[in-house]
């Protein structure tokens, strides 16, 4: 009975050696640094721009209305790609969406300070912010993927940190090189950070350590999810900014409004139906996820309002 149970039970493994332990902690940070860099410097650009929209539409001639487009076409990009591009970065890797995203945002960066036009600035805007949404879907799961799981409080913590002195920085930065630079000073300054970052999670970042570990084939992109999510965020930001200035009763945003029903509707028709779907929506069943969810959108909501009529409201006092 005795040498059955020693030939069947598998032999203890010996704990990681202190050498073993101490690179791995090294590595950890050496990984976050690389990744925060970037962290810091995307939130840093998407703050700052509130407090130079006075100087653009200065610049341009425009209306204070079609200057929040600068800020509004961000996030709409951001909001109709994130999602996207994190499951994207799940089959292909997480390293290497992260770098193509910080050389598309780099490049965004030096197009919008070179935009000649009001129009091509919107859209150096939109090329920034898929660079954006590259390097934000998978920043906080590569920072997880090199913490150890007794850690993942600590790496999200460290995570929030980097996004919260980036949008804390970006707003003081943007108005201390604006008394002295005009606003395409702000996004020439982006590059510098931005190439670090690169140049870090070049040489820093392990493919087979930040990514998600998979066993047997690579499972398909859910187009149909990602053209339906992505159709029916941007619907649904451009009704409720009303770029047009029609009746909310009117035939356009009514028509919007169904429209953009219907496609969430098949939205979650699809996802709980396809083998691989882009959002694994069956995660809201736990009601601890739900609210944490809830949360951080309401947040956003209303942080997001006051960014954007601070600076304003603050120049027109000071006038």
């Amino acid at each position: 009975m005795s040498g059955t149970s020693r030939d069947t039970d598998p032999e203890p493994q010996a704990p990681p050696s202190a050498d073993q332990s101490l690179v791995d902690d090294s590595y950890k940070w050496k990984a976050f640094a690389a990744i925060g860099i970037s962290f810091v410097t995307m939130v840093a650009s998407a703050s700052m721009v509130f407090v130079a929209l006075g100087q653009i539409a200065d610049d341009f001639g425009v209306t204070l209305r079609a200057v929040s487009w600068v800020v509004i076409a961000q996030g709409l990009t951001i909001s109709a790609f994130m999602m996207p591009m994190g499951r994207l970065a799940d089959i292909v890797g997480r390293r290497r969406i992260h770098l193509i995203g910080l050389v598309i945002f780099g490049g965004g960066a030096v197009f919008t300070a070179m935009a000649p036009t009001f129009g091509l600035l919107i859209m150096a805007r939109v090329i920034t912010a898929i660079g954006n949404s590259m390097g934000q879907s998978v920043g906080t799961a590569m920072v997880i993927s090199v913490f150890p799981t007794s850690e993942r409080g600590k790496a999200i913590g460290s995570q929030t940190t980097a996004v919260a002195i980036g949008g804390a920085s970006g707003p003081i930065i943007a108005g201390l090189v604006l008394q002295f630079l005009p606003w395409q000073a702000l996004f020439w300054m982006l590059t510098i950070p931005i190439g670090i970052a690169f140049v870090a999670g070049y040489f820093i970042l392990d493919e087979s350590r930040v990514s998600q570990r998979r066993t047997g084939e690579r499972p398909p992109f859910d187009w149909v999810g990602a053209v339906v999510s992505a159709v029916t965020i941007t619907i649904t930001v451009i009704l409720i900014n009303n770029p047009f200035g029609v009746a909310v009763v009117s035939p356009l945003i009514l028509g919007g409004a169904a429209t953009a029903v219907s496609l969430f509707a098949l939205f979650i028709w699809w996802e709980l139906r396809t083998d691989a779907p882009m959002l694994e929506l069956r995660m809201f069943k736990n009601l601890i996820f739900t609210m944490a969810i809830g949360t951080r959108f309401l947040g956003f909501l209303g942080t997001t309002a006051v960014r954007f009529m601070m600076p304003i409201y603050l120049l027109s006092v000071r006038d």
